[in-house]
């Protein structure tokens, strides 16, 4: 895989640039460079302020209030009670303080200052246009594998798997794919240091095709005296590999239910994950023996946000069925409710309500 590293110059100094040495750096030295100081923090309990009462009144007052009294049709809290700013009893109560306001701090991991130096003198005319500079063309070895997330989208995507071997860090910023010189995506990178593993989509293989299957549920009882249900989902997933002579690795990837409470019990009944991976070894790559990366093998395994990776290779011109069975037992008396987490933490589970 070549990657053509560029980057946009603008420069507006009213002094054009002519066959000037450049020089691009990470640097921002408008930032403050001095290291904040952490504070102290204290947790109490919550306590109301007393309340406050109205100021004592003086004989006259009182005879003014049994006046009052006397005239209880004509009655105004303001006439008798002239001190008071809210309640006739209690007068007013002083503003409850503020609680502690909790202070986020949103921390982004960034590369640390590089400076790039480009090899050829540049020209840059002093306006609001940008001018495009080439900073280096690296080549990297790259293990392609393809992955298809069927329940959310039935095309298969190419990925590339690649060390960043060079001596540049890769900032992060837009890229454009292209695949045997014909545009195929356009990507946004993340910043990858210096001998750091990347995964880079190389686009949609439209010569393998995905049928997702509707789902099957069937529903039963368990039980004489403590009687429960019974769910059992089936998912069928059909691949197939439309290239005349090239085989595919390819990892389906198809979430299942988690439960979040001890009554509801989860169980994959299909594929059997203890005899897929029985005589599997999971395969290691060196980059130049720098580092040792793992790649999916043949076989069954789920992730840590219980996703089930299903990984076969797949000839030329065949088909495969990829059949996901799972069970839920929960209460007679229970109903499920399916919901989501935020969605920034991917993660799926169950919760479960009282039927009605």
């Amino acid at each position: 895989m070549q990657l053509s590293y560029f980057g946009n110059i603008v420069q507006e100094s009213d002094e054009d640039w002519n066959d000037v040495d450049l020089f691009l750096s990470t640097a921002q030295p408008c930032l403050e460079g001095n290291l904040p100081k952490s504070e102290a923090t204290f947790i109490r309990f919550h306590r109301s302020p007393p309340p406050k009462y109205a100021k004592p009144y003086s004989r006259e007052s009182i005879r003014e209030g049994t006046k009052c009294r006397a005239k209880r049709a004509r009655f105004r809290p303001s006439e008798c009670f002239r001190d008071s700013q809210t309640s006739p009893a209690y007068g007013a109560t002083s503003p409850v303080p503020q609680k502690l306001q909790q202070m986020t701090t949103i921390a982004e991991e960034n590369i640390l200052s590089t400076t790039f130096t480009i090899p050829n003198k540049k020209s840059i005319p002093t306006n609001s246009t940008k001018h495009k500079v080439t900073i280096t063309v690296e080549t990297f070895q790259a293990y392609l594998h393809y992955h298809c997330v069927p329940k959310k989208d039935i095309n298969v995507y190419l990925m590339a798997t690649v060390i960043n071997n060079s001596d540049y860090p890769i900032l992060a910023g837009p890229a454009t794919i292209y695949v045997n010189n014909s545009l195929s995506a356009t990507i946004k990178l993340n910043s990858i240091s210096c001998g750091e593993k990347m995964e880079c989509p190389l686009g949609v293989d439209k010569q393998v095709k995905v049928v997702y299957k509707p789902s099957k549920i069937f529903q039963s009882q368990n039980g004489i005296i403590n009687k429960s249900s019974i769910s059992t989902s089936e998912q069928r997933i059909i691949v197939k590999n439309n290239k005349r002579d090239e085989p595919i690795h390819l990892t389906i990837h198809e979430g299942i239910p988690q439960s979040s409470d001890e009554r509801i019990q989860i169980q994959l009944l299909s594929p059997d994950m203890l005899s897929k991976n029985n005589s599997v070894i999971k395969p290691y790559f060196a980059a130049e023996g720098c580092q040792r990366i793992q790649l999916p093998s043949v076989g069954i395994e789920m992730d840590d946000l219980n996703n089930l990776l299903w990984t076969e290779m797949i000839k030329a011109e065949e088909e495969k069925e990829f059949k996901i069975k799972w069970s839920i037992d929960f209460p007679n008396d229970k109903t499920l409710e399916y919901f989501k987490y935020d969605q920034e933490e991917h993660q799926k589970s169950f919760s479960i309500s009282d039927s009605e």
